[in-house]
């Protein structure tokens, strides 16, 4: 992953070289920000650079702080069931994202505007966590014993795939980006973990219930001792993107 990080900024320190051979009749640069993300605690920035009349190529990077499901307060409205409420407030979910395109226009007026088709590569991080979650464990003498256990996870994909979309240039410097649609797949690797003393009883029970778990198409071992539990897996990945963007053209 970080040699796919070091191919594309070497790659955007060479466009950034000026071409004096190109026509000035639009703009070379386009930076924007995507405005749907921001209602999702997501931040995307995105920086687009034209390297023909009808071609440019993108690189975008994505936050959103590990916390608390975003607009969580909306989904807890349409559910009327407390335990899915306190459950859904006990997750916790993060990301980074780093995006490249090359875009191809396909409208007759020169520079990064009109619809466009654009194969991009995609690389993703993505933090998950549950806090006390209650794990209640029948002992051998028979006793049922609860214990609260905090549980997070790290999942990180490689992705390639195709966006269709369009940009409008709204005035002498203003654009407006459509990402209309667009969806890469690819591999992933990850690990759930739990750190916490436990039982004999509750290694076994957690063992158990992780060796039973049928996750479909992934690769997964389960590792549990004294001082917790850890799931490690592989497998494909699959992202979806959509979204609207304003930016400014130079």
């Amino acid at each position: 992953m970080k040699k796919y990080i070091a191919i594309v900024f070497k790659l955007f320190i060479l466009l950034l070289v000026p071409l004096t051979t190109w026509s000035q009749d639009f703009d070379r640069n386009v930076v924007k920000l995507n405005l749907t993300g921001l209602l999702f605690n997501n931040y995307e920035i995105q920086y687009e650079r034209a390297i023909s009349k009808s071609i440019s190529l993108t690189l975008s990077g994505r936050l959103q702080p590990y916390g608390k499901i975003p607009a969580i307060s909306t989904v807890e409205g349409l559910i009327d069931d407390p335990e899915i409420v306190s459950e859904i407030e006990n997750f916790r979910l993060g990301n980074t994202v780093l995006t490249s395109e090359l875009r191809f226009y396909l409208g007759k007026h020169p520079g990064p505007r009109g619809f466009y088709i654009a194969p991009f590569a995609r690389l993703s991080n993505i933090s998950a966590g549950y806090d006390e979650f209650l794990l209640e464990v029948e002992s051998n003498d028979g006793n049922q014993n609860t214990k609260s256990i905090d549980f997070k996870g790290d999942i990180r994909g490689l992705t390639g795939g195709l966006m269709l979309g369009s940009q409008w240039k709204l005035g002498k410097s203003v654009y407006l980006d459509w990402w209309i649609i667009g969806a890469s797949f690819g591999s992933s690797s990850g690990l759930v973990e739990a750190i916490s003393a436990l039982s004999q009883d509750e290694q076994d029970f957690i063992r158990q219930e992780l060796s039973d778990l049928e996750i479909p198409f992934l690769e997964y071992n389960v590792e549990v001792n004294n001082s917790g539990a850890k799931l490690n897996f592989n497998g494909p990945f699959a992202t979806l993107r959509a979204g609207i963007t304003l930016g400014i053209g130079f």
